[in-house]
Formats: C-alpha cells, structure tokens, sequence
C-alpha cells in the first residue's frame, strides 16, 4: 500500500488493517482494553461497530483472515503460539514500522494479540487441517473458499469429467468452460464489480469462439450489452483476461490437492484451463502456439487444426512450427499475405531458440499456491533480476508490469554471468504443472539474446 504518495511512503498492508480496527475500538470504546476488542474478534462478533459501518469492516476481516491463513499454512504453525507469530513477524515490514509509530496507536503486542484472535476464529471455524491447507491453496477469502469446500465433490466430479476432453465437440468444449466460469464468477472476490452481464453466455461464447470485440460488438445479442468494440475489449481484458483465469487457477489448485488426498490427480487439459480464458481459445495445441505467433489467435486457430499431434504430445508442437515450409502453408489454404507473415514470425521464433553461439537455462520454481503465480501461463513473459547483494545464487522473478513474485535460490549453483546483463536476456513461461503434493511450479526458460 502507499500512503502519502507525494513523500513516497510505503506502508505495510497489515499495519493498515490492524490500525483501522484498533482505532475504531478506541473511538467507539474509549479506556476499554484492548483484550476486550480480541475476544469479539475471536467470536466474529461485530456487534461493537455501528450496524451501517459492518460490510466494510466485515470486507476488511476477510482480508486480514486470508493473510493469516496463508501466514500459518507457510510456516506449517499447527498448532500455531502467540510466540511463533511474535518471532515471524519480528522481520517484517510491519514491526519494522511499529517501532517508529509516531502516534503508537498500534504496538507490536497489540498486532500480535489482534492476530492471534483471528487465527483462533479461523481455527475455530475451521479446525481441520486439511481444509485450510486446501483454502491456502485457493488464496481467496473464507467466505469464497468455504464454499468451494462444499461444493469439493461435485466439482472435482466436474474436473475428472474433462478427461474426455479430445472427444468433445468445439460447442460441448465451450459450454464446458462456460460451466466453468459460471461457477467461478459467483465467488465475491473474483465477481467483476459491475456484476455478471446479461450477455455473459454470449460474451465469453464468442471470445472462446475466436471472436474479436469488433465482430462480437456487431453480434445482435452482445450488442445489447455494449456496441462499443472498445467497452467490449474492456470487459474481456477485466474477465476473461484476469478474474476468470484467477479463479480457475485457485480452483485447480484446490482440486488438485483434494485429487491428490483421495490418491489421484485431475486430468492434464486441466492445466491449460487458465490459459484457455485467457487467450480465448479452447485448443490446447493453439494455446501452445499463441506466444510463438505473436498473440494471433485467428492464425493459431489455423496452424492448430493443421498440427498432427494430440494433447499427449504437445511438446512437439513448437518443433513442428518451427519446421514448416512455405509449401505447407499455402497447402492449408492460406493466402500470400498470411503465408509471409506467418514466416516472419516463424522467423522471429527461431531466432530464439537454442543455437551454439547463444545461452539457455530453463528453471523450475515452486509457488506455494495458485495465487502467488500472478496468473502466468505459458508463453507469458517474465523477468529475472540477480540480487544485488552477496547472495550470488539468489534472483527475484518479476512480471513484466512491475509485480515481484518471489525470490529464489540455486543450491547447487551461482547466477549464470549472463543473467547480469537484463537487456540480453529473454525468460518466459514455458510449462505450467502440478507438484506432487498438489503445489504449482512454472518451469522458467531464460535465453541469451
């Protein structure tokens, strides 16, 4: 969070949750102890706020109660002490803080004591283990992950039913993510702000279809909803672009993890969900192809249909583009125009790739959920910076737009010289799996440019 950014001051997210209830406690209840404010906490009890003030403090709980769930499932606290936390959070941003609070309206006991009562309502509520590992997984708040808990059955049941994927026709594939994104749009967290649109079967029928929002603001049906090629390419960047492919990642997360604790696993198509929604296509050989076509869909569309591998052999797909000819091209109907492009890109991807004079090293990485990807998928361009400091087998992973996802280390090795210099490297995505455990892992491809 930034405060007062004309001084460009970060401040820590928990500091600003915790300070917002202590001093709501002290202005509504003034020279009562604080331990009172912890047991209404523990208790889910907000009787103590105005009635007109609850949703936003309710909406603020749920944060916080996700923030301490992914807290003690990361650091295996079962059962968790005030000490363990007190010794977790003693290197955080947080108590960095607290110990320069100019108004010491929060002290790093009173943050320990606020979370701790949440932790125990979390525990309360929820006092199997396996569960909140499960809602670990899915990194969306309780209210949202309860739900998918009751539901675990029937949507794993709807998962394993993807098995059959090769099988289906385009409209059987279609309407089966359709299913999909029905289910995850009703989650509070992932519902776009607006709501759901009327026209959402048209929408998300049409982007799946290959559809541009030209062609869909021209659709009698979808033009009811917008006739604006731009509003339209808006709601596809806010929904299917981020929210949908946020949500089925947690929820294949958590199905995995359940899949795994019954002693099975979903099917691979499963992975290639995510991406699916987000580029708006329903073949996985197209998704494969589409960050080696410079996000055409419609070309990808065609080059798919004309691979002759299946989805058990999809890592032969960027060796089969890579060889195709001009004569093949034109052999799948192709015009001049798209022939020559498609070469140029052909082109542009090959001069990528492995050769003698050029580097590469390809890294698998562990995420402790599905949230913590930042929703990459395969294709999606990353960057690896070194650390700056003596740590030389340690890098941090960036997105392309600013957002840090991590840090790791090599255990076994240094960061490759070649790394140091980011403007002569290029890392993407280049797998996307499932650990054993149920736990995601983006496998990271870096070549020397």
């Amino acid at each position: 969070m930034i405060s007062a950014i004309d001084k460009q001051r970060v401040v820590s997210a928990l500091r600003a949750v915790l300070n917002l209830f202590v001093r709501k406690w002290r202005q509504l209840h003034p020279g009562v102890e604080l331990s009172k404010l912890c047991t209404y906490l523990a208790e889910n009890n907000l009787q103590w706020i105005p009635e007109g003030n609850r949703p936003h403090f309710q909406y603020w709980l749920d944060k916080l109660d996700a923030h301490l769930l992914a807290l003690t499932e990361d650091f295996s606290l079962d059962p968790y002490t005030p000490d363990q936390l007190q010794d977790i959070l003693s290197g955080s941003l947080l108590f960095i803080q607290l110990r320069d609070e100019p108004e010491k309206t929060l002290t790093a006991d009173d943050a320990v004591s606020v979370c701790s009562a949440r932790i125990d309502y979390i525990e309360k509520r929820f006092p199997q283990r396996p569960v909140r590992s499960r809602f670990f997984k899915l990194g969306l708040p309780l209210e949202d992950c309860e739900s998918i808990e009751n539901r675990k059955d029937e949507l794993l049941i709807l998962f394993l039913e993807a098995s059959a994927w090769p099988t289906w026709s385009d409209d059987k594939q279609i309407q089966y993510l359709f299913q999909l994104a029905e289910i995850v749009i009703q989650l509070r967290e992932i519902r776009p702000r607006k709501g759901r649109p009327a026209q959402f079967l048209e929408l998300l029928v049409a982007w799946l279809s290959g559809d541009s929002p030209t062609q869909m603001a021209a659709d009698a049906g979808i033009s009811k909803f917008s006739e604006d090629p731009t509003e339209i390419s808006l709601w596809i960047e806010d929904v299917c672009r981020y929210r949908l492919p946020w949500g089925v990642n947690s929820l294949t997360a958590f199905l995995q993890s359940y899949a795994v604790e019954l002693g099975g696993s979903l099917p691979e198509i499963c992975a290639h969900f995510t991406s699916m929604f987000k580029y708006g296509l329903i073949d996985p050989i197209a998704v494969r192809l589409i960050s080696r076509v410079d996000q055409d869909r419609e070309l990808a569309i065609i080059l798919a249909r004309a691979c002759p591998y299946n989805l058990d052999r999809l890592s032969r797909v960027p060796a089969w583009f890579k060889k195709l000819s001009k004569d093949d091209l034109l052999a799948l109907g192709m015009d001049e125009t798209l022939v020559k492009r498609t070469i140029e890109l052909q082109a542009a991807y090959v001069a990528r790739q492995i050769t003698k004079e050029k580097q590469t090293l390809s890294i698998q990485l562990p995420f402790s959920d599905r949230a913590s990807t930042g929703g990459l998928g395969i294709g999606d361009r990353v960057l690896i910076i070194p650390r700056s400091d003596q740590q030389s087998s340690s890098f941090e992973l960036w997105t392309p737009k600013g957002k840090l996802l991590g840090a790791f280390s090599f255990l076994d090795r240094s960061i490759p010289d070649w790394w140091k210099c980011l403007d002569l490297v290029i890392s993407e995505i280049s797998d996307a799996r499932m650990s054993h455990d149920g736990k995601p892992l983006l496998v990271v491809r870096t070549l020397e440019v």
